[in-house]
């Protein structure tokens, strides 16, 4: 019996050993989320959310790791977990009060975690681009550029919902207006066409139906919109709209190699 307790004892102290070293691994892009200087509560509530999600995300690896002894870890250091993210918080708090950068210091710190996050990106390392863009976030909410990145790192990662999140919170910074630092960096209408992709990964159909045609309204005969709706509305068997985008499609791209796929499926389904 002893033996027992002397071994439930070690595997308690794996568990706090592992969750340490993930947890600190984070901390230096948690302590850097300022959720103080944002100035909007739905904004402040987005940057909360992934945070929040960072974080449990990083646990549940770790529950994740622990196969069996999940159960037994979740029920006795349910209150810890809560205890640590407050220390974390906390932490972040102290830090950002010890820690003031001057306005070119915070400038200089964006650029660099911003191009580091594309290299990381294009290396195929995408939580450490994840990672380097939320702190640059932090530094400067207004950085859309950051978060269209972020947007397309959640995508690459199959996160989808946090991507959709993302690329909404963008539309919705550029319907209030628009920063001339995004001007050049990323088209309006790509972004609706990025939103559609993660809506239809979603399966959120008629969504990315409406994001495309907010899409074609900027740009009325690109191809991979066309494309993309097309298949879109052959998936709901909305053949009124699929022969009206055919026809379209058929003009802006005619050497388009599945024009003759595209016109098959919908004449099956037409047939129905």
């Amino acid at each position: 019996m002893l033996m027992w307790v002397y071994l439930s004892l070690i595997l308690t102290l794996v568990c706090l050993l592992v969750i340490f070293l993930v947890v600190s691994k984070k901390f230096t892009a948690l302590a850097l989320l300022d959720l103080e200087h944002l100035p909007g509560r739905k904004e402040a509530k987005f940057k909360n959310q992934i945070i929040a999600k960072r974080l449990d995300r990083d646990l549940e690896k770790v529950a994740g790791l622990l196969g069996r002894w999940r159960l037994f870890f979740e029920r006795r250091f349910g209150s810890f977990l809560h205890q640590l993210r407050l220390r974390l918080e906390h932490s972040r708090n102290a830090y950002l009060r010890e820690k003031k950068l001057s306005l070119a210091e915070r400038q200089e710190k964006i650029a660099a975690w911003f191009s580091e996050a594309k290299e990381s990106a294009k290396k195929g390392e995408l939580e450490k681009a994840e990672e380097l863009l939320i702190a640059a976030i932090a530094l400067d909410h207004r950085y859309l550029p950051a978060f269209v990145e972020l947007g397309d790192a959640y995508f690459e990662l199959r996160k989808y919902l946090e991507a959709k999140q993302t690329f909404l919170h963008v539309l919705k910074a550029l319907s209030r207006k628009t920063p001339s630092d995004f001007a050049d960096y990323r088209a309006k209408k790509e972004i609706y066409f990025a939103l559609a992709q993660a809506n239809k990964q979603l399966d959120n159909l008629e969504e990315a139906i409406d994001n495309l045609h907010e899409a074609l309204e900027l740009e009325a005969n690109n191809p991979r919109y066309l494309d993309l709706i097309l298949e879109l509305s052959i998936m709901k068997k909305d053949c009124a709209l699929a022969e009206s985008i055919l026809h379209r499609l058929e003009e802006a791209n005619p050497e388009n190699q599945k024009l003759a796929d595209f016109r098959s499926r919908l004449e099956k389904i037409s047939e129905a």
